[in-house]
């Protein structure tokens, strides 16, 4: 068993977060509470490091003027807490989030969307590998397209042939699934190896 104060503070923080299997209790509340303080506490010290260090000084030292405008919005998001000024802290919020959308949306366009269609259509049909995932690709398209009549004998192909795309991305959203349960059971298989292992020493 370890003599670390640290493990042992770990490691009762850990099976009071996991007493909420048994029900809502006060030692979980108290253990979701303090997480969330510290967490609040963290990334105010953290913001403010990043304020004075990224903005103040070199406003301050090297005569940066430009990083006033940083000051003076997170001034601006501060009003929130006043009733009769709070409109002023949408400013900068709105400012943020369109910066934010803007960049979200051309990241993801540039490497969800054109690179896609790209490395699709200079694929070269030379592996097993690239026709399963051409076939797969024309078929989910299949499945989205409506503009043809389906008692057609056109219509009735493409439905067919959509029906696999449908499978397929049936499949897809599985394996998605199961790869996202994997990864919470990885997480839960690391906190009981460090209670096993690290704190009560029982597996080597």
């Amino acid at each position: 068993m370890s003599a670390s104060p640290g493990v042992w503070l770990a490691a009762i923080f850990t099976l009071a977060i996991y007493s909420f299997l048994y029900g809502d209790n006060p030692v979980y509340k108290f253990s979701e509470h303090l997480f969330v303080g510290l967490g609040a506490a963290h990334m105010a010290v953290m913001g403010w490091e990043s304020m004075f260090n990224r903005a103040w000084t070199p406003l301050y030292t090297k005569g940066e003027w430009w990083w006033s405008g940083a000051i003076i919005g997170g001034i601006m998001l501060l009003t929130r807490w006043f009733r009769p000024i709070q409109w002023i802290s949408r400013i900068p919020l709105g400012f943020m989030m369109g910066v934010a959308a803007g960049l979200s949306a051309r990241s993801a366009i540039d490497s969800q969307f054109w690179r896609q269609i790209q490395s699709t259509v200079t694929m070269k049909l030379n592996t097993t590998n690239n026709i399963v995932y051409v076939v797969i690709v024309v078929c989910t398209l299949a499945y989205f397209l409506f503009a043809f009549n389906e008692k057609s004998g056109l219509g009735q192909g493409i439905k067919g042939v959509g029906l696999v795309g449908q499978y397929m991305m049936m499949i897809a959203f599985g394996a998605s699934l199961g790869s996202t349960i994997m990864a919470r059971l990885s997480l839960v298989i690391g906190r009981l190896d460090f209670l096993f292992k690290t704190w009560l020493g029982v597996l080597k």
